[in-house]
């Protein structure tokens, strides 16, 4: 089963994203979240029912994404690419190669989000990097991020954001995603 995180970008209107949506004719199967949740989703499905798409907001991350999940998602994914402003291909590479001497935390947020489902070196190198940086807000960004990409080998840098933090918050938030890890928060 593929799947695939598009990052809507920020300034994107709700309303039209709700019309795409309809414009595509996929099913409506749920929303899940609450007024004290930490995300939002909308489930949606294909008409054949091979690809699930959800429509996250996630208010911590505070960023909007959607996750495709299924077979084949290409036709989805082209469909979003083309009718929603999501983040290129191009503008993550941007992101995830730029060298700045402070990090956005937004950021952080995109380029995690975008990353593959597997293991890539670069990503890893960009979230080891945000997950060291001695700005609290990227640092908190890249642990909620590392949380949702799932990677095995992020989990020992979680371990030792949450061992060496002197921040109570941080510990206690990277102690969150430590015990959260692996299971995207769908």
């Amino acid at each position: 089963m593929s799947l695939t995180r598009l990052v809507i970008k920020e300034h994107f209107p709700q309303g039209r994203l709700n019309m795409f949506e309809v414009r595509q004719h996929w099913y409506f199967v749920k929303f899940s979240g609450t007024a004290s949740s930490r995300q939002a989703i909308k489930q949606l499905e294909t008409r054949d029912e091979q690809v699930t798409i959800f429509e996250v907001n996630d208010l911590e991350l505070e960023a909007r994404f959607f996750v495709i999940k299924g077979d084949p998602i290409e036709p989805v994914v082209e469909a979003i690419r083309s009718g929603v402003e999501v983040y290129s291909s191009s503008e993550i590479e941007n992101m995830l190669r730029a060298v700045e001497e402070e990090t956005d935390p937004q950021r952080v947020v995109r380029v995690g989000l975008a990353s593959p489902r597997s293991y890539d070196p670069f990503y890893f190198s960009f979230l080891e990097s945000a997950l060291a940086s001695k700005d609290r807000h990227v640092c908190q960004k890249a642990v909620l991020v590392c949380q949702v990409v799932g990677w095995p080998e992020l989990k020992p840098l979680l371990q030792t954001v949450q061992a060496t933090s002197l921040d109570p918050q941080l510990q206690a938030l990277t102690q969150q995603a430590l015990a959260n890890f692996g299971q995207f928060r769908l």
